[in-house]
């Protein structure tokens, strides 16, 4: 995924707007990706800003009676903007305070396979170190351990609107 192209909630908090107001603007995604049962849209920061700056545009005839044009000095703005919003999104790649989601899902599916192989053995390891404790106690270990690992594996992220 290029850094200009964003989810939609992501691309509205990039662009400053709230998430309502970036669907309003009906902008069409540059693609789908399908992850973990969900389809994301992902939308590309130029066609927003360009979304943006039309929305903008109808506003302002609807509510100014002549129907003036925009200028270039707004062109100019949007550009600026776009550009800032451009840097800012490298930047924070650069600085690590950014990272692509397909690098999060790996992160996070390593570390759970990771715990689940320590929660797998832990059953064995406490029968083999303390062989009077009892198998039923083991059993209930066992499945606190099993009811552990599905709440790893229903883990979703909410892309809630922070309103």
């Amino acid at each position: 995924m290029d850094i200009l192209e964003l989810p939609a909630k992501e691309m509205a908090a990039a662009c400053g707007l709230n998430y309502r107001k970036f669907s309003a603007m009906n902008v069409l995604p540059c693609r789908h990706e399908k992850r973990e049962g969900r389809t994301y849209h992902i939308y590309r920061l130029s066609e927003v800003l360009e979304a943006y700056h039309q929305h903008q545009s109808q506003q302002s005839m609807l509510a100014s009676p002549a129907g003036e044009v925009l200028d270039k000095e707004y062109e100019e703005t949007l550009k600026i903007r776009e550009d800032r919003i451009s840097r800012q999104l490298k930047n924070q790649k650069a600085l690590r305070e950014q990272a692509p989601i397909s690098a999060l899902e790996t992160a996070l599916s390593s570390a759970v396979g990771s715990v689940a192989a320590v929660l797998t053995s832990l059953p064995l390891n406490i029968k083999r170190r303390n062989p009077e404790v009892s198998t039923v106690i083991i059993r209930e270990v066992e499945r606190e351990i099993t009811f552990a690992m599905n709440q790893m594996a229903d883990i979703q992220i909410e892309w809630e609107d922070e309103d």
